[in-house]
């Protein structure tokens, strides 16, 4: 689901699941007043995942996926390896390209998880 498809869909809830009434809009998109939505924490589940969707002065923050954060530790951890990589570069050595093979394919994985890829 791209952003755009996302953000309809959170204005959907807002309306159909939470009750909030729209100024205007179509039934795809509905669109509220300024201060319509309280500030706060709204669950939502799209697409099958429970999003956390917070309002704070009127701004969706959203992507706040139970069970689907990425754990900043290891990010980090495998993003300096990474860069430690990328400062001492060798990449006419063998152990060295799989090395950086390795660092990409961690981080891939990392950050596929926190955006459900």
């Amino acid at each position: 689901m791209d952003m755009i498809s996302y953000i309809k869909e959170v204005k959907r809830q807002f309306r159909d699941t939470y009750g909030f009434q729209p100024v205007r809009g179509t039934a795809d998109e509905p669109v509220f007043g300024k201060g319509q939505i309280p500030d706060g924490e709204y669950p939502m589940t799209i697409e099958g995942k429970v999003d956390r969707v917070r309002v704070v002065r009127d701004t969706i923050d959203c992507c706040n996926f139970e069970d689907e954060g990425i754990n900043l530790d290891e990010l980090q951890q495998e993003t300096q390896k990474l860069m430690a990589l990328l400062k001492d570069r060798q990449p006419g050595l063998t152990t060295w390209n799989q090395f950086l093979q390795e660092r990409l394919t961690n981080l891939h994985q990392l950050t596929s998880q926190a955006l459900g890829k």
